[in-house]
């Protein structure tokens, strides 16, 4: 008999078949919103990655990792690996559950967050702009709420996340840099990186602070975003939604009813910095957002 395994994560109520060893186990009774199973039919393919997704379904193709599917309205995740280990799960957790918050017509992002005070505080940007890494830095004072796919409310108490991955994944010298005081968990991340595990105690859902869309620039610098055009753009390179872009008129509404209610219950800022410091810049970022 398969094991069933048992998690409350992201909002979701989830029983998989497979040991998801990054979330801790949480039992419920009632019928699961997400159902991960495994699938030998599934291929992959070992030539390129390859994302096709839409409300009806969603592939993620990883050469030499796995395949993941997603249909039946987010409800059901199934999956093929080449390896099973942590970078598969990781793919899982961040990617497949990401996108079964987007086939539920609800809003995932990727990014970071911590807490403060009683809200969240999150962080956006394109891939390689140091969200992991500024999450790593705040994670000596501050709480993690997530790092990597973040699933959000958007309803009449404004925009609210709920907590997710408590492991952030940093390279050595990152590690090193900020002087982290966790152990770590060796993975063959994509990207050469390592898992460590953050503090989370937050188990509800937390309102949204405010937003940093992280940029690398020749001057250390924090501005509020006022451009609507700069907002949707930063906005876009973060949401899960269709891909291609655009292949799906439904995606493409729910993003901008997204996008508009973010921008209006959500303060937005640029977090410029120039490479090579990140204590000095994270000093910088703590000041600015127990300021504002």
């Amino acid at each position: 008999m398969t094991n069933k395994f048992q998690y409350r994560f992201s909002g979701l109520n989830i029983s998989s078949d497979l040991c998801l060893q990054l979330i801790n186990e949480s039992s419920f009774r009632s019928k699961p919103d997400l159902e991960i199973k495994y699938d030998p039919k599934i291929k992959t393919n070992n030539d390129k990655k390859a994302f096709l997704c839409n409300l009806n379904k969603t592939t993620l193709n990883y050469p030499g990792v796995g395949a993941i599917n997603i249909e039946k309205n987010g409800e059901l995740l199934t999956y093929n690996y080449v390896k099973r280990n942590l970078n598969f799960l990781s793919k899982i957790i961040n990617h497949g559950i990401g996108y079964s918050y987007y086939q539920r017509r609800k809003l995932a992002l990727h990014g970071s967050a911590v807490k403060v005070d009683k809200c969240a505080v999150l962080f956006m940007g394109e891939s390689g702009t140091g969200k992991s890494s500024i999450l790593a830095a705040l994670s000596e004072n501050l709480e993690c709420l997530s790092d990597d796919t973040i699933g959000f409310d958007c309803d009449n108490g404004g925009v609210s996340l709920h907590p997710g991955l408590n492991y952030f994944k940093i390279d050595q010298a990152i590690a090193d840099e900020i002087r982290i005081n966790k152990e770590k968990i060796v993975t063959n991340d994509d990207r050469g990186r390592s898992f460590y595990e953050s503090s989370n105690e937050v188990s509800m859902r937390i309102p949204v602070k405010s937003c940093y869309i992280l940029r690398w620039g020749d001057d250390d610098t924090i501005k509020e975003i006022d451009n609507p055009k700069e907002k949707i753009a930063a906005f876009l390179h973060s949401a899960y939604t269709c891909f291609p872009l655009n292949s799906c008129i439904e995606s493409a509404s729910l993003l901008i009813d997204f996008s508009s209610f973010f921008f209006k219950n959500v303060k937005m800022y640029y977090f410029i910095r120039k490479k090579g410091n990140i204590l000095k810049n994270t000093e910088m970022l703590i000041k600015h957002i127990n300021g504002s």
